[in-house]
């Protein structure tokens, strides 16, 4: 009886393996399951050998498929660099040390730098002060003798209800007029920074003035001095560092990332765009030493990287897509950069700059991930979560492609291929 169930046994092993066999041959390729199998010879009895293909060879087979089907119709280069977070090892590379173009995921630099350097807590300050002094006028209203002082860290915030605030703050106080004007300070840092500021002062002064705050004097700018004795402060503005790096992130919102990168130096004394420029690098250089002990002694950073800008805009700026996912290592193992991180980066299918992309699937509501986009790039790089619940980390850098939807289609397909 044990001799039949053997050979019973035996035999359904050898339909299986011809069944499949059989398959493979009707179809060109191997058929796929949840398990991927390949044909590697026969054993000593002539039956043919099924080998299972683990996940990581899976995952290597069917997106060098993925990228050489597309070049049959477009010229393109492409990096594209996976690593499971969750056991610690390489997935998946192709052209890993290219130096390429980030685009928008260069943003990814400047907010982990942010948060790496300050925490979540920072906040973007904006102060109203004044050296002036109260006083009565013939008819009995109370008025504000002397400049009204706005100093601010760059916020890119600074819009429509940041100045109605400051009008509130200054109607409470009871001025009918100010015998004065507006000055608005700077310094190197808001110079470099004009563009969202200039539009400040005049929100201020037409907000106060359409309530009949007169002013005897319009809207100038001058450099920052020092606090003079007697000034006290009419109103502040804060604006946390998580409101600033969602809409960047989400929205890929230029200005934002520039004033981001140009508060990575808090010292007014010190600061310098290449000084801000300078603390990316450093990072870099920090996170390249400790994912890649044997470079050290060796000066690689224009192998690895070469930052000149916080939003991405500039070809100039070069990453391979080995670093952005080292990047994306070092911030998965900070909780104070990991967790605000993730609640900011677009979600496939739901929010951001990818609400229209993986909208069904496994990728979608699942890839996180930051997208990037000048003149023939287009780049994606973040996390996702496999199958198999692993958390993975991946850089996709498309550049010399003019079909942008084309780019972005292949960059959906390998996200797809790695959350299935």
């Amino acid at each position: 009886m044990t001799d039949m169930k053997r050979l019973y046994t035996f035999l359904l092993i050898v339909l299986t393996a011809l069944s499949v066999t059989q398959a493979a041959a009707r179809t060109g390729e191997p058929e796929y399951d949840d398990v991927e199998s390949t044909y590697t010879g026969e054993d000593l009895m002539g039956i043919p050998v099924i080998k299972a293909l683990t996940w990581p060879e899976q995952i290597q087979s069917n997106i060098d498929q993925i990228i050489e089907a597309g070049r049959r119709g477009h010229s393109f280069s492409i990096g594209v660099c996976v690593y499971d977070l969750t056991a610690d090892s390489m997935v998946y590379t192709h052209n890993p040390d290219r130096m390429m173009v980030p685009a928008s995921t260069q943003q990814l630099f400047t907010a982990i730098a942010m948060l790496n350097t300050y925490g979540e807590n920072f906040m973007f300050r904006t102060t109203v002060t004044t050296n002036g002094e109260e006083a009565i006028d013939s008819v009995g209203d109370l008025y504000l003798k002397g400049d009204m002082y706005i100093k601010t860290t760059c916020d890119p915030t600074l819009t429509a209800e940041g100045a109605r605030r400051i009008k509130d703050r200054i109607e409470a106080m009871g001025y009918d007029s100010i015998d004065g004007g507006i000055v608005m300070l700077t310094n190197a840092k808001t110079e470099r920074m004009r563009l969202a500021e200039d539009g400040f002062a005049p929100l201020v002064a037409n907000m106060l003035r359409s309530d009949a705050v007169r002013f005897s004097q319009g809207i100038r700018w001058t450099k920052e001095r020092r606090t003079e004795t007697g000034e006290y402060l009419l109103a502040r503005i804060e604006t946390p560092l998580y409101n600033v790096m969602h809409r960047m992130l989400k929205k890929s919102d230029n200005i934002y990332a520039e004033a981001m990168l140009l508060n990575l130096v808090k010292n007014d004394n010190d600061w310098s765009y290449d000084a801000c420029r300078g603390m990316v690098n450093a990072l870099v250089r920090r996170i390249r030493r400790q994912y890649h002990p044997e470079w050290i002694g060796h000066d690689m950073s224009y192998d690895y990287y070469n930052i000149q800008d916080g939003s991405g805009l500039s070809h100039a700026n070069k990453v391979t897509a080995r670093s952005e996912v080292d990047l994306l290592r070092y911030a998965y193992h900070n909780k104070k950069i990991y967790r605000p991180l993730m609640q900011c980066l677009p979600i496939a299918g739901v929010d951001g700059t990818l609400v229209r992309r993986m909208r069904g699937g496994r990728a979608y509501n699942n890839v996180r991930a930051k997208t990037g986009t000048v003149s023939g790039v287009s780049t994606l790089a973040g996390y996702l979560t496999s199958r198999e619940g692993h958390h993975l980390a991946f850089s996709i850098l498309v550049n010399d492609c003019a079909a942008r939807d084309f780019a972005r289609a292949l960059q959906n397909k390998i996200c797809e291929e790695l959350a299935r």
